[in-house]
């Protein structure tokens, strides 16, 4: 079973964590993880192309700023769920001090539920907002393309940060040490 930085193998009562899933929270991980990069890499390239363009040949390259926009639109849009799995998210903390010690293990538990709820209805709010512009027909006016390909992020998104956060309900030794910050 592998061992990650911020993560421990064995869950707050003691329990390990089932090795499947375990693997399937490193899957998650994994591909947000290649996504984003990926799509990252590509819409700096897509600039570069573009401003090399218009400094050397002095044209820029047809599509290449809004091959760009859509390619950092989707980096970051993924960067909601891959962030979600290093704890780096923002959190109001004014109510920890409300909340007994004994009883943090259960507040993070029900905070992770309700976070799973919460990505659940914006991942459903994503998908009618997205089958509105399937049913349309948009399509971009630049590239010959239907924009609900891009749209689709945000169910892939919302959808993989409820996964994780039911995950971290199930499995709390799964859930990262939090690095965001305090608000």
């Amino acid at each position: 079973m592998e061992k990650t930085e911020n993560h421990s193998s064995v869950s707050e009562a003691g329990r390990p964590v089932s090795p499947a899933l375990r693997c399937l929270y490193n899957l998650i991980v994994k591909i947000e993880t290649i996504v984003c990069y990926v799509f990252f890499i590509a819409g700096t390239v897509a600039l570069v192309v573009d401003i090399f363009g218009r400094e050397v040949l002095g044209q820029g390259v047809f599509g290449a700023q809004r091959v760009a926009v859509y390619c950092m639109a989707v980096a970051g849009i993924m960067g909601f769920s891959y962030v979600v799995s290093h704890g780096g998210h923002l959190r109001p903390t004014v109510l920890d001090k409300l909340v007994p010690q004994k009883l943090d293990a259960f507040a993070a538990r029900l905070a992770d539920l309700l976070s799973c709820l919460l990505c659940l209805g914006l991942a459903y709010a994503s998908y009618l907002f997205i089958y509105s512009t399937y049913s349309i027909g948009e399509r971009d006016m630049t590239l010959p393309i239907n924009i609900w390909t891009i749209q689709s992020v945000l169910v892939f998104a919302f959808g993989f940060a409820a996964i994780k956060f039911l995950m971290f309900v199930v499995a709390p030794a799964l859930r990262p040490v939090t690095s965001g910050g305090d608000i």
